[in-house]
């Protein structure tokens, strides 16, 4: 009589179960990668969101937009400013004292995606001006 080739149903079922064991926790760490990768990916556009929102933030002037909405790209950038220290009377050469009125503001800024909803939130602190005379 021939010897049967081939495996058997239990021999089948032993190497599925040794495959499911090996195979459960590399589905495992490739899940965990990829959720990693997506954190550092949004954590990099949040990034890049805020510092075109702080060089946006360069343009204004607190002291005449206390407030206001600016378009940047797809996110919205939402600002408040508050006064930190009181405007005192710039210094000018050579006469001594400028037309500017300069004060410290203290901002807060929001950055909105196109649903509304906050992306990121972060405090700025920028020079403001006006003519003080």
């Amino acid at each position: 009589m021939k010897a049967q080739r081939g495996f058997t149903l239990l021999e089948s079922i032993v190497a599925l179960a040794i495959l499911a064991v090996v195979l459960i926790p590399l589905y495992t760490l490739i899940g965990n990668a990829m959720s990693s990768m997506l954190r550092a990916r949004d954590a990099a556009d949040r990034a890049a969101d805020e510092l075109n929102a702080l060089a946006a933030l360069e343009t204004i002037n607190p002291a005449l937009r206390p407030q206001g909405t600016l378009q940047l790209g797809t996110v919205q950038m939402v600002w408040r400013a508050l006064e930190a220290v009181p405007p005192v009377l710039g210094a000018d050469y050579p006469t001594g004292t400028s037309s500017f009125a300069i004060a410290l503001y203290d901002l807060d800024v929001e950055l909105r995606d196109a649903k509304g909803q906050v992306r990121a939130q972060f405090p700025a602190r920028r020079i403001g001006w006006r003519n003080g005379r």
